[in-house]
């Protein structure tokens, strides 16, 4: 599953390139020659902020030919090209890099120091800062608004957010891919420059579904460490299909028997027990790493729709109806459409849940002081469904 969504991915990333406004000037060399200000601060403000950036080194303005790197209205990198230059304050800078940075501007390219313009060629003539008058000097703090005055980012969404990424991809199907980074989930509208018509395509599940368009604005639904792409085109409308409800009319769902088994064991799986969930495993078997398999049943007059949510669990799912697999899941909420899997009268429904081995890593190390020395803590994560499974038509 894993290797056909990287597939799917970088299909639609092949032949093109991100559209990336804004380079920041890497800080390695500033670090060495007196005080200098991490490429990582600006570089947040930015990603908070929707607006795509590339951290790029001294080498590129030292080394042109061998970067591709062309100076000009715009700073032009291999296939990046950039319309904003951000150095991160620094008391030096070295000759190569000034001499680009007066041209750029010369050209009409905004190049801004952060905080502080620098004091000194490290390896060249201090007349050089001369020719850097005319780069503008500006307050951390203010480089977003500095960036929204030059029309960036070029998605907006309401209500804000700090841990929404979006990235515009150029090529034989330019779309826009928006990974929510919070744990919270985030529902609001993005504002695009182009109004579409645009689709939601999610590339774990293979699937793609309308979106809700009010004027300019489109309504999105993000849930935490959740990913979608919107794409323009479509080449049959006939690959539409609806999209998970968050409920419907319940189902009942027999008692849950739980078995585990290690990762080398498998399938093997043993100590089976009845449980109710949100199961306690974590508590009861704090060292296990493994899978973990959770079996019931439930009844189905007709086959209508049948869906079915795992709100938590840790932490990669797999679920099987009447033997057949319904796919694998790696963030939670876990949802799954299992209308094509279901059948009239009783059905067998086995969640697998698969571990990570930080729980059994922790066991054999608990007692080394060496390790504890280097950080080792009791792992905090659960184990197994931790959860509630909602099943519904």
């Amino acid at each position: 599953m894993l290797m056909a969504y990287m597939n799917r991915a970088a299909t639609i990333l092949s032949g093109g390139h991100r559209n990336v406004p804004v380079a920041i000037l890497y800080h390695g060399e500033a670090e060495w020659t007196g005080e200098s200000m991490l490429s990582q601060k600006p570089a947040r403000l930015l990603a908070q902020a929707q607006i795509e950036y590339d951290t790029i080194p001294a080498d590129v303005f030292a080394e042109p030919d061998h970067y591709g790197t062309v100076i000009g209205k715009t700073l032009r990198i291999n296939t990046q090209e950039y319309k904003v230059l951000l150095i991160p304050k620094a008391q030096f800078v070295t000759a190569d890099f000034a001499k680009a940075a007066a041209k750029l501007s010369a050209e009409g390219m905004p190049v801004y120091f952060l905080d502080a313009p620098p004091i000194g060629i490290v390896n060249g003539d201090d007349t050089l800062l001369k020719e850097l008058a005319n780069c503008k000097v500006l307050p951390l703090d203010e480089v977003v608004s500095a960036m929204k005055q030059l029309g960036l980012p070029e998605a907006e969404f309401y209500p804000g957010s700090r841990d929404i990424r979006a990235m515009y991809y150029e090529g034989s199907c330019s779309c826009w891919l928006f990974v929510n980074e919070s744990a919270e989930v985030y529902s609001g509208t993005v504002t695009l420059p182009d109004s579409g018509p645009y689709y939601r395509y999610d590339a774990w599940n293979n699937t793609i579904h309308p979106v809700e368009v009010c004027g300019d604005k489109i309504s999105i639904r993000v849930e935490p460490l959740h990913s979608f792409w919107l794409i323009p085109d479509i080449p049959d409308e006939s690959l539409i299909t609806e999209e998970i409800p968050e409920g419907g009319k319940a189902l009942t769902i027999a008692p849950w028997h739980r078995s585990i088994c290690r990762s080398a064991d498998y399938p093997n799986f043993g100590d089976d027990k009845e449980v109710c969930l949100p199961d306690c495993l974590a508590e009861e078997v704090p060292e296990f790493s493994g899978f973990v398999r959770y079996e019931s049943t439930f009844h189905l007059e007709n086959c209508s729709k049948v869906y079915l949510v795992i709100s938590e669990a840790w932490e990669g799912v797999e679920v099987f109806v009447n033997g057949h697999s319904g796919g694998i899941q790696i963030a939670a909420p876990y949802r799954y459409d299992l209308t094509p899997l279901v059948k009239t009268s009783e059905n067998e429904l086995i969640i697998e849940v698969a571990t990570t081995l930080e729980r059994w890593w922790f066991g054999i190390n608990k007692d080394n002081p060496q390790m504890r020395m280097m950080g080792l803590q009791e792992p905090a994560c659960g184990s197994g469904i931790t959860g509630k499974v909602m099943m519904f038509t």
